[in-house]
């Protein structure tokens, strides 16, 4: 269990990229779908089950991402940080986090 302590994402990483693809496979999915279902009721009758169990999942994958931001290195003059304390330190600061809380409570 001690490499989770220090384990951080290298914002570079092929891993990085993955996981923001699948962030943006979820908004899409919010952007879109949550729509169409508010839109077209039978479309929510009929599927109601796949669409909570849909709803959950990216609920799930937006609160694995606010561990994956957390962990995320940052470029602390032209290095890379990979201190857990300045990561967590730059993420937690009121720019990154006031933002972080706004977009939850929508």
């Amino acid at each position: 269990m001690d490499w989770c302590r220090h384990w951080t994402v290298d914002p570079s990483s092929d891993l990085y990229y993955r996981w923001l693809a699948i962030i943006t496979l979820a908004a899409v999915y919010n952007l879109t779908l949550i729509v169409g279902r508010t839109v077209l009721p039978d479309l929510q009758d009929k599927y109601r089950a796949v669409w909570i169990t849909l709803d959950y999942v990216c609920d799930l994958i937006y609160v694995l991402d606010v561990v994956v931001r957390f962990r995320t290195s940052t470029c602390h003059l032209a290095l890379l940080q990979r201190h857990m304390r300045g990561c967590m330190q730059t993420r937690a600061s009121p720019k990154y986090f006031g933002r972080g809380r706004i977009a939850v409570c929508f």
